[in-house]
């Protein structure tokens, strides 16, 4: 039964919360959902261009608002409260006209917040890759995630992600392959990053002499980017090889875990029915 809090909403965002989320946890995440209509009533008529999740403490969402404007401006959305609240104090001190700052979980705020097709770009820098088995399940870009995020893209539009973590870029490529709605950006077709301000993270790695990489997609032209007519299911968008590439991290993502979870009601109910 579909929570109270969703029964405004469309059939299309109900079947992509429903592809990521128990309905006890957005019940759980209610404030969530109280944030981002905040949010829309702040933007009113504005609509977004950029979008950064995981923004930290504001680092490179200044250099967001740099390149928007006031009627394209740019969000980014942080999860962990202490974070957020130097975003804010970072916002007002600098006086930022072209960028707004959401604390939510990205998952529930994306497909709230932004229309199908609106973004020109998606920044992930640096996730975490949540290495324990346990917590696979707060992994951020997996395929149905990704197809999410695709939606939100106007054809053409793209993501961009760095890690530090090799293995996970390597995942990532894998995942947008699942999707069907990403493709690689070729290193000829990368931005010119020298207007780009740095994250936290990013200057720590220069700092150090940590290696990271980059994973920059574009949405594919064969993806429509519609809302879906029904939920999609995790296991519907195995990776090619699966486990390839998630045999590297120490952990696996959700779609794996699910799969694994299917197979197990599925050999009990052999069990059962032998009995």
């Amino acid at each position: 039964m579909i929570s109270s809090v969703w029964r405004d909403f469309e059939p299309g965002l109900v079947n992509e919360l429903s592809a990521l989320f128990d309905p006890r946890y957005l019940d759980y995440r209610s404030a969530d959902f109280d944030a981002v209509s905040a949010l829309r009533e702040r933007l009113g008529d504005r609509i977004p261009s950029k979008l950064e999740i995981g923004s930290n403490s504001g680092e490179f969402l200044e250099g967001l608002n740099q390149r928007s404007t006031a009627d394209r401006p740019a969000i980014g959305i942080e999860h962990d409260g202490t974070q957020f609240n130097l975003s804010v104090k970072r916002r007002d001190k600098r006086k930022w006209q072209q960028a707004e700052v959401l604390r939510a979980d990205a998952r529930i705020a994306v497909p709230l917040l932004f229309a199908p097709g609106s973004l020109d770009e998606i920044h992930v820098h640096f996730p975490d890759p949540w290495w324990k088995d346990r917590h696979a399940n707060r992994r951020l870009l997996e395929p149905l995630f990704l197809r999410i995020l695709a939606r939100r893209l106007r054809p053409g539009g793209q993501l961009f992600v760095k890690s530090d973590v090799f293995d996970y870029l390597l995942a990532l490529r894998d995942y947008a392959a699942a999707s069907g709605a990403l493709v690689p950006l070729q290193p000829e077709f990368w931005p010119d990053e020298r207007s780009w301000t740095y994250t936290r993270r990013e200057r720590k790695c220069m700092q150090v002499a940590l290696p990271f990489g980059r994973g920059y997609y574009a949405r594919s032209s064969s993806f429509d980017g519609a809302l879906p007519e029904a939920v999609e299911v995790a296991e519907s968008f195995a990776v090619s090889e699966p486990g390839k590439a998630m045999e590297l991290l120490r952990g696996r993502p959700l779609h794996d875990r699910i799969q694994r979870e299917v197979q197990a009601a599925s050999e009990q109910r052999k069990v059962d029915a032998e009995d």
